[in-house]
């Protein structure tokens, strides 16, 4: 599944400049900004220093619009600067991200976004709330939403006080929920994550999906993670190399992924029902939804660590799966066959059943030279993944690095 790229002139309003970034799509994330309004970028856009309409620096820090159901047309150029600061959730403000959310019909292609959080330090968030590099929350959409052609990159630490509650975070974006049809194509997130005394799923790609609306569907093609994902609290945590968690209610939802990538590190230092998974982290977890409908086809767990400890849950693929009034379909994945995995003084899952996840966890074991063999990428299954030379750059595996999208 593709989408034709559009060009820039058939998207509307043009972006020359840090001001006018802030001006069209509002960086309080409230009033102000045209949420239906279509946006490309002329060139590329540096917001280390962005100023409001006023011509006065914003030192709130970056919200983004609520509902945005346009589209954003980036050119291939890159948007640098970008922080996010949790420290001001309160009540309902409690979203962060480049966009706050996306609304009915939202199309979202071909960028590069850098962020971090405030000098790269971890910044406090006092009560709940979702966020992302580019989208803190998808809700409330019934046509579907499209993204891709879209890398984001950076650093981004959460620490949350001693009164919060559930953190949705990933590199990407936090929550998807309550949606028709959301399609992730060619979509990258290089982001590290490190979340201090929060609970909740944190993943290098998403943190949740949740099934809040019936017959819901959520695909990613040739889409990857290489951040490390870490988690330190007393409580609980469910982290994954790319995604860390699926979770809802009775209402049917559909998820795949195909061609997909995750290479971070996920450590977890938790409590109790705290999971690690090299891709996922639960699939669902214990208190999961029903009518589910969940398939990894065709990817990897190439990180060299899926630990938690205490050990509750793990796997080099998956660290939890109930299939359970849900149909859970792995096929022809493959996993780093040295990952570390469980509380780190083992190398290998082959014996932790007591979750049920050595049906699901493994993935077919690759040592490190398998891994760096374009064939282990290319090559039709079941020999290879059937990974495509025309969307992927395979250069890279004989110097130790992962294949990037072109």
């Amino acid at each position: 599944l593709s989408l034709a790229p559009i060009a820039a002139e058939e998207v509307g309003n043009r972006i020359s400049s840090a001001n006018e970034f802030y001006e069209k799509l509002g960086g309080d994330g409230n009033g102000g900004v045209d949420l239906n309004a279509n946006y490309s970028l002329a060139c590329n856009i540096d917001l280390t220093d962005y100023r409001d309409s006023s011509n006065q620096p914003v030192t709130t820090g970056w919200v983004g619009p609520s509902g945005y159901q346009g589209h954003f047309y980036g050119n291939g150029y890159t948007i640098t600067g970008l922080v996010l600061d949790v420290s001001y959730f309160s009540g309902s403000n409690n979203k962060a991200g480049l966009f706050k959310s996306l609304g009915d019909g939202a199309v979202l292609e071909n960028f590069t976004l850098e962020v971090s959080t405030p000098n790269n330090q971890p910044t406090v968030a006092p009560r709940s709330g979702y966020f992302g590099g580019l989208l803190a929350y998808i809700s409330d959409a019934t046509v579907g939403i499209t993204v891709q052609d879209v890398k984001v990159k950076g650093n981004l630490k959460i620490a949350c006080a001693p009164s919060a509650y559930l953190i949705l975070f990933g590199g990407f974006f936090g929550e998807a929920r309550d949606f028709k049809s959301i399609t992730m194509i060619r979509c990258s997130s290089e982001v590290n994550i490190e979340a201090e005394h929060c609970y909740g799923p944190v993943g290098g790609f998403v943190g949740r999906m949740y099934s809040g609306s019936d017959n819901g569907s959520l695909s990613f093609t040739d889409c990857y993670a290489s951040g490390n994902v870490t988690a330190n609290t007393t409580s609980y945590a469910i982290a994954g190399g790319f995604i860390g968690d699926v979770n809802g209610s009775t209402l049917t939802m559909a998820v795949t992924f195909e061609r997909c990538y995750a290479s971070g590190n996920v450590e977890v230092t938790a409590g109790a029902n705290s999971y690690a998974g090299g891709f996922i982290g639960g699939v669902p977890t214990a208190s999961g939804c029903r009518n589910l409908y969940f398939t990894i086809k065709d990817c990897a767990a190439v990180g060299t660590k899926a630990i938690v400890s205490p050990s509750t849950g793990y796997g080099r693929l998956a660290g939890y799966a109930n299939d359970a009034n849900n149909t859970i379909t792995f096929t022809n994945n493959i996993a780093n066959a040295a990952m570390q995995v469980g509380d780190g003084s083992t190398h290998t899952d082959d014996g932790d059943d007591a979750q049920g996840i050595t049906k699901w966890g493994k993935g077919v074991a690759n040592d490190t030279n398998g891994l760096r063999k374009i064939t282990t990428w290319t090559a039709a299954a079941p020999t290879g993944l059937g990974w495509s030379t025309d969307t992927w750059d395979f250069s890279g595996l004989s110097q130790g690095k992962w294949p990037t999208l072109k």
